[in-house]
This record gives structure tokens, sequence and C-alpha cells, in this order.
């Protein structure tokens, strides 16, 4: 395997690392993460891989893919040479830290868990970008911009997607995105293939009228040819254009949001959640606290015959872990997206939630507090409620005594995944949200200590919060699905209430 020697500590360790964040999963991991049939390579294949969102998750995420010897690009929103993205998890230090120049001093990512690693100036010249035209296309792309950024990330990462439809996208963002971001990303895709149809009509419009003057030059053979084949019922090319546009008008119309659409710009659309508390000390320099789980699951695959889809499933999870191998990133895959989001909601709505809510304290503010305390708890309990009513209406109940068996895999995990088979992305029985991934939650409060969550930080620092799919989609889907969710709408209440007050 190839590495790169500017890392402060050996990159040879694989996505087994225990520098995991002691969430549900790993609490129970045969919950969400059943043993995949599909065989896991044990060499090193090296990717083009595009981070869209040089943050603190982003960078620490993309280091560490470098670290392991991958060609990895970061797409970044500041101007450089003077600075990387200003993200949210930025704390904006009143030091000359904060003025360091990524160009000028590397890229500095400190971990005591997962080791420091180190990139040079040098490098990071030719690794950092603020246009993604620059870059070059990518077999992976790493989405980890905020939620309120994804009116923007089809055209972000339509210029890194290779031509021939087998690039990946694993989109790394909080709330419940997935359904939207397809939606765009197909209406982008929609976009680019009418261009292609108007440029091919353009051309063969040009080419009709070519062979018209042609036909005038050569007298009135043509015209009877024109006449006897009209006779016969052959269309003329406009008659045909203006057929497939009836055709299209009538599949869009079809198409209502919601609807499962599928994509061929790229041949898989993951959701990922990252289980990390990681900040930025200065503009150059990640520090990661804890934690560092990667979940994924799959939103959409170009193989979407319900003959095939199984096989799909289990190749798309093969590639994603492969992708790690080697890396010191620990991951998972959640065979039902749904669940997966739902069980970091469990984390974000409380923690995020109550904090902001709060005016802007750390994680451990709320779980030394009793009163705070107590509101998490409540705020989880919604949030379980919620998500089990969806997962039912989607998927239909849960298998006779899934919830027992949850409780029975809490107490008694060994750290190791189990063989599970009520978790599945197209049929029964799926497993639901329990009092252990609730506990299991707790546990992260406890542990997270004067940490702040990105949304916190944005509020304090006056920048524009992930309030839309972080907050107001769960409590929408509460309200749809009939659950009474009382503490979460007041939270939500006046964290809308913050967003109106200072424009944000």
């Amino acid at each position: 395997m190839t590495t790169h020697n500017y890392s402060t500590t050996s990159s040879s360790s694989t996505s087994s690392s225990t520098n995991t964040l002691p969430d549900s999963n790993n609490n129970k991991e045969g919950n969400s993460m059943p043993t995949t049939t599909t065989p896991i390579t044990n060499s090193f294949r090296k990717y083009k891989i595009a981070v869209v969102g040089a943050g603190a998750v982003g960078s620490y995420y993309g280091a560490r893919l470098w670290e392991a010897g991958h060609d990895v690009q970061f797409y970044t929103r500041q101007p450089l040479p003077s600075s990387i993205n200003d993200d949210p998890n930025d704390h904006d230090n009143q030091n000359d830290q904060a003025d360091k120049d990524i160009r000028r001093d590397g890229l500095y990512v400190e971990s005591a868990e997962a080791g420091n690693i180190f990139i040079p100036p040098f490098l990071c010249r030719s690794l950092f970008y603020q246009d993604t035209t620059n870059m070059q296309r990518a077999d992976w792309i790493l989405v980890t911009l905020k939620s309120h950024a994804l009116p923007l990330i089809p055209d972000l990462i339509f210029p890194l997607l290779h031509t021939n439809g087998t690039s990946r996208i694993v989109a790394i963002m909080n709330g419940l995105v997935d359904q939207d971001l397809l939606q765009v990303l197909h209406q982008k895709e929609r976009e680019r293939e009418r261009e292609q149809e108007e440029q091919d009509d353009f051309k063969l419009q040009s080419n009709n009228n070519e062979n018209n003057n042609h036909g005038n030059r050569s007298g009135n053979v043509e015209t009877k040819e024109q006449d006897e084949n009209d006779n016969l019922g052959f269309k003329t090319p406009p008659e045909e254009q203006q057929q497939q546009q009836q055709q299209q008008q009538q599949q869009e119309r079809q198409e209502q949001p919601g609807q499962q659409l599928s994509l061929s710009c790229c041949q898989t659309l993951y959701g990922g959640m990252a289980f990390i508390a990681a900040t930025r000390r200065s503009r150059n320099h990640i520090h990661h606290q804890l934690g560092g789980r990667l979940a994924a699951g799959i939103v959409t695959t170009q193989t979407t015959t319900s003959a095939l889809a199984a096989a799909a499933a289990e190749e798309e999870e093969a590639a994603f872990r492969n992708l790690f191998h080697s890396v010191k990133v620990p991951v998972s895959f959640d065979p039902n997206l749904l669940l997966g989001r739902w069980k970091k909601m469990l984390a974000n709505l409380p923690f995020n939630g109550i904090s902001v809510a709060m005016g802007g304290i750390a994680v451990q503010e709320i779980f030394q507090d009793h009163g705070l305390r107590q509101l998490a708890l409540a705020v989880m309990d919604e949030t379980i409620a919620t998500a089990n009513a969806e997962l039912t209406f989607y998927y239909g109940p849960p298998a006779a005594g899934a919830a027992a068996d949850a409780d029975a895999d809490h107490d008694n995990n060994s750290g190791h995944e189990k063989s599970q088979n009520h978790t599945n992305q197209n049929n029964n029985p799926w497993q639901p949200l329990t009092e252990a991934d609730k506990w299991a939650m707790v546990q992260i409060g406890d542990k997270l200590g004067s940490f702040q969550t990105s949304t916190t930080l944005d509020f304090l620092h006056r920048r524009p919060m992930e309030v839309q799919y972080l907050f107001r989609e769960p409590l929408n889907r509460a309200r749809r699905l009939g659950v009474p969710v009382p503490h979460i709408q007041t939270i939500v209440t006046l964290i809308e209430a913050y967003q109106r007050k200072f424009n944000l």
C-alpha cells in the first residue's frame, strides 16, 4: 500500500479501528449492520476522491483518506490562498492562528485517538480549490456541506462526475435531507439532458437545412420522395421532436416529490452520518476530540429492478467499505437509510436543539443540569416515537420481538458485528429504535464535555443555521404522522425565533 510520509503516525490501521464514538450502533452493532455476504477486498486500491466542503468534518475525513494514500482534492468556499473554507465549526480565535494561510502553513489535523496528520504547504497548493471546475473528476465525491447549501450541490459536484456515470457520491450531511438532495440532483440531470437534446436538435436542424438546400438545387425529386414518405406515414423530425416533448412533459407530471427517483449521472448516491466531535482551532488546524465513525446507507443506485436490488445493495455496501480499507476511519452500513438518519437525529435534536434554545451552551451543560437532562430524555423519547411511526408507515410493523432483541444486543454487545435479519432496505422486518438507543446517546452526552455542536457555533457567530432539515422537517413529519412532540415543537419554535431575530 502506498502511503504519504507526512503523517505523524503510521497509517497502517484498518477500518476496524476502535476509535469510535460510543453511539447506539457501537453498543448494538447487530441492530443496523448485518454482516455482508459480499467479499471485502484485502488489497489497497487508490481512488480519486473529491471532498466538497473543507470544514472540520470534511477536512478530517479527507485528510484520513489522503493519509492512507488516496488521491484527494478539497473544495473550499473561501478564496485561496487566504484561508480554508469559513466553516461553522471555526472558533474564530482572535489570535495569530486564525490568520494562518493553508498554502503557507499546511493543514494540521490533531487527534489523540487516531494520530496527527500534517499536509505540508507545497502539497496543499495543489489539493485545495475554490472552483470545482478546476478539479479532477473523481471516483468518490464526499459532500460535507451544511444542509442549507443543498441547492448549490448539483452545480458543485457535476463537474466532478465521470462522464460514464461510475462516480459514487456520499452526502455526509445533517438532517433528513436525502429525498430533497435526490430531487435537486435529478432536476440538474434533466437540465443537462435537455441541453444535450437541444444541441442534438440544432445539429439535426442544420443537417436538414443543408439537405433542403441540396434538394432545391436538385429539382423536384426530393419533394416527390418526401410526399411519398408522408403518404406512407413517415414523420418528419419536427413531428418526432414534438412527440418526444409531450412524452417528457407527461413523465415530469407523474414524478411527484417523495417518489423514488433514479440517477444516471452517478453509480450510487449514499447518505452519510458522521458520529464525530471535531472542531477548528484555527483556519488550518482541525481538532478531533472524540469518535469518528462514518455510517452510510443507499439513497439510490443505478440498479433499480427488484430482482437485482439485494445484490446491488451488497455490492454498493462492499464498495463503501473498501473505500475505507486501510483508512483510520471506522465505518458501518445501514441497509435502511431512513433508520440510520433517525439514529443520528436521536443525537442532533437534543444536543444541537437544546444547546441553541438555551442561547448557545455546551453539551455538558445539558447533561449536568437535572432539568435539561430530563428535557433531553423527553426529546429523545419523542424522536424515537416519530422515527418508529415513520418506519412503520413505510415498511409496516417491525418483526415480532425486534425491540426485545435490540435491548438484548445492547446489554450483551461484545463490540463485534452480529448477523441480523431485522433491518432490510426494501422488505420487512426492520429494527425499531429503543431505550437502548436512547441511553447510548446519553452516554455520548456524558463524554462530550465542553464540546459545542456545529449548530451552536453557527448561532454564536450569527451564521445561517441548519434549521430546515435538522429541526423543522422532523417536526413536520411528526405532525403528518399524528405523533405528539410538544418538547420538540417548543425547541423548534425557539430556534426559529432566534433565526428571525438575528436573520440567520
